[in-house]
């Protein structure tokens, strides 16, 4: 017996009520921030500020010429005016504007607005990875004997381990996390793949502090670019295998 037009007709209504019930559970009309998310927003703001006051009175007394690149092996491989001390305070600067601006313009609003600690704690984590970049590259200048390549791997290490714990249990969003064509339509397959895409980038950055005792700067590097291009082409393939099952 084939379904009359009204019950078809009330079958369609009730799917457009289901969807425009999961759009509101998804978009929120409340402000984005808390008082307390704001007042926690204000932490990596200070680091800026130590970090600009630091370079403005370091500035006077820097040579005229400082490095400003090393390579994979550590050593200095470019140089550059002493205004350059200016430059990772700046990008930090737009980078923190970018990440507290974008979560207002995510679609996925009400979930970004659950993920916010997770966002957050990569956030901080990101921030201190800025602060000790500043202080690696401005130390020598002042005489002080650093291996900034063994630095800079730990802490991009340090970096990943931070992503990996954020990562686990965050929900749909388009800004922060995994973001296939397939986890974006699924949310078994996003789930899924966050779950092992936390596994995959904690286990790298922990082998990468491992290696930053054995090997040398130069081959760490490379084995990492490679041990990391392999985790987003698996990650990319396994979104895709749990979305068509």
């Amino acid at each position: 017996m084939k379904p009359s037009k009204q019950s078809k007709k009330n079958e369609s209504q009730k799917m457009d009520e289901s969807q425009k019930k999961s759009r509101r559970a998804i978009k929120s009309t409340a402000p984005f921030y808390t008082r307390k998310q704001l007042l926690a927003e204000t932490v990596p703001l200070v680091l800026f500020l130590v970090m600009t006051g630091i370079a403005f009175v370091s500035h006077p007394l820097l040579p005229e010429k400082i490095p400003i690149h090393w390579n994979a092996a550590g050593a200095v491989d470019n140089y550059g005016s002493r205004d350059l001390v200016f430059l990772l305070p700046g990008v930090f600067l737009v980078l923190l504007l970018l990440l507290f601006f974008f979560p207002l313009m995510e679609p996925f609003r009400k979930n970004m607005q659950d993920n916010y600690w997770r966002y957050y704690f990569f956030k901080v984590i990101f921030s201190i990875f800025f602060v000790v970049l500043f202080f690696v590259t401005l130390l020598p200048n002042f005489g002080y004997r650093i291996n900034i390549a063994s630095v800079i791997i730990t802490m991009v290490a340090l970096l990943f381990i931070g992503i990996g714990i954020a990562m686990r249990n965050i929900k749909q969003n388009y800004m922060f996390g995994i973001r296939t064509p397939w986890t974006l339509a699924s949310e078994l397959s996003w789930t899924k793949t966050h779950r092992l895409g936390s596994v995959l980038f904690t286990l790298l950055g922990i082998l990468m502090i491992i290696g930053v005792f054995l090997l040398k700067p130069e081959l760490l590097f490379i084995l990492f670019l490679v041990a990391l291009g392999s985790v987003i082409i698996a990650l990319f393939a396994y979104s895709y295998v749990i979305y068509r099952k």
